[in-house]
């Protein structure tokens, strides 16, 4: 019998990487409109980072449906959790380093690529020798554990993606112009929530960081697109405020 929670939390994941994939499309569809390769960029990033809840999602209601059955394997875990993040960080390389930190843009694109490209070959290599326990443990059917050497892996992708987010943020907030400022703003706070749900996750109060990671991705796409209403709501106020 699966536990409450971890259904609970499955039900989360779901809805957190419906949310994902929605902004990812959404800026997707803004490329088409705009043909700004930021976009798509990011859109594509958007949807990579949706991955990293599946394969938990998946392996319990697989579980749930029917419980004689074993849930995921360890491989198909790793594999429905991280390949696309390796394949996605670099696009988000690519369109932040279009912004800021141009200096650094071909170091951090060739040191992302490589980096990208190595995890994957250690993952696949693992998979195909049948030493993916070295990346992740089965617990039991409907839960698995990533290993400390998983985590480690993982870290550049969660840094890059956010010193690149935090120095944006930083200068946005220094400009003049209150649109960009508001977005600054408001996807700082995005990033913070982000980083904190990811820390969470890591002290195992799982609920909570979905919640967060939910928040942190709607920010995320009022941050980037800055719907009109927002304009409205924010803007019109400091106006108001100003007269």
């Amino acid at each position: 019998m699966v536990k409450t929670a971890i259904v609970i939390n499955a039900t989360i994941s779901i809805f957190l990487i419906v949310t994902f994939i929605f902004i990812g499309l959404i800026m997707f569809y803004k490329y088409i409109k705009f043909k700004n390769k930021a976009l798509l960029y990011m859109g594509l990033t958007w949807i990579g980072l949706s991955q990293s809840w599946l394969g938990s999602a998946i392996t319990v209601f697989l579980v749930v449906l029917n419980p004689a059955s074993n849930g995921l394997s360890p491989e198909a875990y790793i594999i429905l959790s991280t390949c696309l993040i390796p394949l996605t960080t670099p696009l988000y390389v690519f369109a932040m380093t279009d912004m800021v930190m141009k200096k650094y843009k071909t170091i951090l694109r060739v040191i992302t690529i490589v980096y990208s490209a190595f995890y994957e070959i250690l993952m696949f290599t693992l998979i195909f020798t049948a030493n993916i326990h070295l990346m992740i443990i089965k617990t039991s059917p409907a839960e698995i554990q990533i290993t400390l050497l998983t985590i480690i892996l993982l870290l550049y992708f969660m840094i890059i993606f956010l010193v690149l987010g935090f120095v944006f943020c930083y200068q946005s907030l220094k400009v003049d112009d209150q649109e960009i400022r508001l977005k600054g703003k408001i996807l700082l706070f995005s990033y913070i929530l982000f980083l904190v749900g990811n820390l969470l996750e890591q002290i195992q109060i799982i609920a909570l960081q979905r919640i967060l990671l939910i928040i942190s991705a709607i920010g995320f796409y009022i941050g980037y697109n800055l719907p009109s209403w927002i304009k409205r709501l924010f803007l019109k106020n400091k106006m108001e405020q100003s007269i």
